[in-house]
């Protein structure tokens, strides 16, 4: 699917749930992002890790491999943007989690639509985060997942 994707001149989100260690080299080249949290990212690159700077060095890993954005998520810490710029660190919008279930398909749903949409990388980034937030606030899955006008008229809480 990601080769046909390529060949096509499509965009390659990938969000790799449940992790597979072992994977070949090939799948990484011409993945525009990946989007794995800390468990995901230990099982990727094979070993665990502790701490934000055992975090960035398998995320450049990844980039080593072909990858052309790593997006690590952080849960209710946030989301760190690894790509050949640099690093930056996105903070979450302080919430009350009822329920984490489907949030990082949120989170990767709300992003994909952002740049389908013509938003930057940050502020799509942004939309999921604020999508993700609302969704861990409700129980269940498909249930909890925010409308757009939801989330377009989501003010994050400052706690």
């Amino acid at each position: 699917a990601k080769d046909l994707a390529v060949s096509m001149g499509k965009m390659v989100i990938l969000d790799p749930a449940p992790a597979k260690g072992d994977l070949p080299d090939s799948i990484w080249k011409d993945v525009d992002y990946i989007k794995p949290n800390e468990t995901e990212l230990e099982i990727l690159v094979g070993r665990s890790l502790h701490g934000e700077k055992e975090l960035r060095e398998a995320a450049t890993e990844l980039l080593a491999k072909g990858v052309k954005n790593v997006m690590v998520s952080l849960g209710g810490d946030g989301l760190l943007l690894l790509n050949e710029d640099g690093c930056e660190f996105f903070p979450a919008n302080k919430v009350t989690a009822v329920d984490t279930t489907a949030a990082g398909d949120c989170f990767t749903a709300s992003f994909a639509l952002a740049l389908s949409k013509g938003e930057s990388v940050d502020e799509a980034i942004r939309f999921g985060q604020k999508s993700s937030a609302i969704a861990v606030t409700r129980k269940g899955a498909q249930t909890s997942i925010p409308t757009l006008e939801e989330v377009l008229n989501y003010v994050p809480n400052e706690k």
